[in-house]
């Protein structure tokens, strides 16, 4: 083979790869597409049953379509026949089993039932509507609704009627007072049987439907134990159903099991709470329904992917008796204990060491000496005490002054010499000590006994607990003369008082 020829092969083999690679491409974009497409044809399902007019209908057997379908009827039948006898093995896969085929077909019929019901119950509301308006609000449980209107009827006094054994003793009373304010008119007789008829096929649908998830509750416990041990079998029933089977649950990512089921035309004209984005199937089922609002969303995503696990199990096989899911279950409950726990309560915390290194403290001699500069003296003590009863004291120079508190305390003109403590006796410097030597040599000293003092030494000695009073003679005598001036106006001490008879 020449060189030009293995160039062409590669070049042909280039061009099959490409191909294939565009085939690919174009079947991901068809999945995708139809995907879309599927979930645009649901919404337009939906909003065509909101937007049904009930109206203008005076046969409730055009909106109800399942009531008499051979469908319905062919499922019934099916159910009857495997409820007779139940089996309590099975061989090979579960998806090639015509009872699980059973089963998948009545759950979705249930959702068409819902629907059915739905319509109905508003067909019924918006006839009767004329006979007792206010009723719709005073009973708003559907299954309620519809006793009462069979009950009710045209009758106009309440009192006559048992509705006891339909709706609660304070919903009776209720009812009863309303209806005797009631703005309402009887029905006629040909629009009356209109409602009672509508009032007769939402019971049968509603049999119908009660009937389709018994069975289905009772079965899937056989063909899907693990998954019914950990999701219950309604809800393992309703996921089974919306994507086809096991093998089509068990193809979903995780991520996607929170948003099946989630439409609006599932209640029967309730309100439902939307606060949450994705409630779906999962989202109504007793385990997430037992948790906290605020660990919904994380209990969906935990569960999630647990019960593509069972539903792998189940779908191989490989515990039949449900032991997988219970332990799935088991571990799911433990983590959303975990989660519902409330945070740990944090006590005060002391704050850490400093990270300042220590610093080292001196003692001895000098410490104690520096100590005792600075300590309070006896002067000091003296004047922070005021003598009880007495007048303090005060000097001052100018605009400022001080209180003396007990130094002067003995009497005016008294000086009382404190003992003075060495230890905080104030210190001269070495500068002030040279400067009070040059001081002295210039003159500015006196000569006491013959020898050279300071000026304002004196010869007189005093002790500790002596004193020197310094008194001025001309006060003394003059103080003297007053007390005796003073002793001399006392007249009437020595005298007696007397009495004048008038």
């Amino acid at each position: 083979m020449s060189l030009a020829d293995e160039l062409l092969m590669d070049f042909d083999d280039d061009e099959v790869e490409q191909e294939e690679l565009n085939t690919g491409a174009d079947e991901a974009v068809d999945e995708e597409a139809a995907a879309r497409n599927a979930m645009d044809a649901e919404e337009n399902e939906e909003n065509k049953l909101f937007e049904v007019d009930v109206k203008g209908v005076d046969d409730v057997q055009s909106i109800a379509k399942l009531i008499d379908s051979s469908e319905l009827n062919s499922v019934l039948e099916r159910i009857d026949h495997f409820s007779t006898d139940p089996r309590q093995t099975l061989h090979g896969s579960p998806e090639q089993d015509p009872e699980y085929a059973l089963i998948v077909q009545a759950n979705s019929l249930t959702i068409s039932l819902s629907d059915d019901l739905h319509l109905v119950l508003r067909f019924i509301r918006d006839h009767y509507a004329p006979r007792f308006p206010e009723l719709e609000q005073l009973v708003p449980d559907p299954v309620m609704y519809v006793s009462a209107v069979q009950a009710i009827r045209n009758e106009m006094d309440l009192t006559a009627i048992d509705l006891k054994s339909i709706l609660p003793s304070a919903t009776v009373m209720v009812v009863t007072v309303t209806s005797s304010t009631t703005t309402g008119t009887p029905l006629p007789p040909d629009q009356l049987a209109t409602v009672e008829s509508a009032c007769e096929v939402f019971t049968r649908l509603r049999a119908a439907r009660e009937k389709i998830t018994s069975y289905v509750s009772s079965r899937l416990s056989f063909f899907a134990p693990n998954l019914a041990a950990l999701l219950g079998a309604p809800t393992a029933a309703n996921l089974i159903s919306q994507t086809g089977g096991l093998s089509g649950l068990a193809k979903i990512p995780a991520c996607n099991i929170p948003s099946l089921g989630g439409t609006k035309a599932r209640g029967l004209g309730l309100a439902s709470n939307v606060r949450e984005r994705q409630q779906g199937f999962l989202y109504h089922s007793p385990v997430i329904q037992s948790c906290p609002l605020d660990v919904r969303k994380q209990a969906q995503r935990i569960i999630s992917a647990k019960l593509l696990l069972a539903a792998r199990v189940d779908l191989a096989r490989s515990n039949p008796d449900g032991s997988m899911g219970q332990t799935l279950l088991q571990q799911v409950q433990e983590k959303l204990e975990k989660l519902a726990e409330p945070p740990t309560s944090k006590g005060p915390k002391a704050l850490p060491a400093p990270d300042d290194p220590v610093r080292k403290k001196r003692g001895g001699k000098r410490i104690r000496k520096a100590k005792e500069a600075f300590a309070v003296t006896e002067l000091r003590k003296l004047q922070n005490r005021v003598q009880f009863g007495g007048e303090e004291v005060e000097v001052g120079f100018g605009d400022e002054t001080e209180g003396l508190g007990m130094i002067n305390a003995e009497g005016l003109g008294k000086l009382r010499a404190a003992a003075i403590d060495t230890r905080t006796r104030a210190k001269a410097s070495k500068s002030t000590l040279s400067r009070l030597a040059a001081a002295n040599a210039s003159g500015m000293k006196s000569v006491i006994g013959g020898r050279e003092t300071s000026g304002l030494a004196s010869s007189v000695v005093l002790g500790s607990k002596q004193g020197i009073e310094l008194v001025n003679p001309e006060l003394v005598s003059a103080m003297k003369k007053k007390k005796e001036e003073d002793e001399g106006k006392d007249w009437f001490k020595g005298g007696l008082f007397s009495q004048i008879k008038r």
